[in-house]
């Protein structure tokens, strides 16, 4: 969901949420994790996930470049959070990281111009462990949060 005011010129607000409303059935129905992106509607998004309280697939957010304060708003109603390239440069989603549970976290490069290795070394200086325990828990919550998969690589 986009509502950027350049954005909701072209897409309709409604249009918007019903579409999602449909992604949601989906994503229910087939067991899937839902992976959003989510431009100045957190508020909205927060909302529908209560009326959607008895959904039992994992919330994601992707590419979050977003301070704490809805850092923290997100993972107290069940989302988990998903850091791309601005991690890197970006102070406020820096200190963000620091307050997602390991086992809400995710990383990504959001098609970018940026090797995931950087996200994952700047991320283990942020939070002061090492890569490689970083890595292995992200790779238990990729198979935690899509286990319903018979998933090989």
């Amino acid at each position: 969901m986009d509502f950027h005011p350049k954005n909701l010129a072209k897409y309709n607000k409604q249009i918007q949420l019903d579409a999602f409303e449909f992604q949601i059935k989906m994503a229910e129905k087939f067991k899937l994790p839902l992976i959003i992106h989510c431009v100045k509607c957190f508020d909205k998004l927060i909302q529908i996930k209560k009326n959607h309280k008895n959904s039992d697939i994992p919330w994601i957010i992707h590419g979050f470049a977003k301070n704490k304060e809805i850092a923290k708003t997100l993972i107290q109603n069940g989302f988990y959070i998903s850091f791309g390239p601005d991690l890197i440069k970006n102070p406020k989603n820096q200190e963000a990281l620091q307050v997602v549970p390991m086992d809400k976290l995710f990383f990504e490069t959001d098609d970018k111009n940026i090797n995931i290795q950087e996200i994952y070394v700047e991320a283990s200086v942020l939070l002061e462990i090492p890569v490689s325990i970083l890595k292995r828990k992200i790779a238990e919550n990729f198979t935690m949060t899509f286990k319903t998969y018979n998933l090989e690589f």
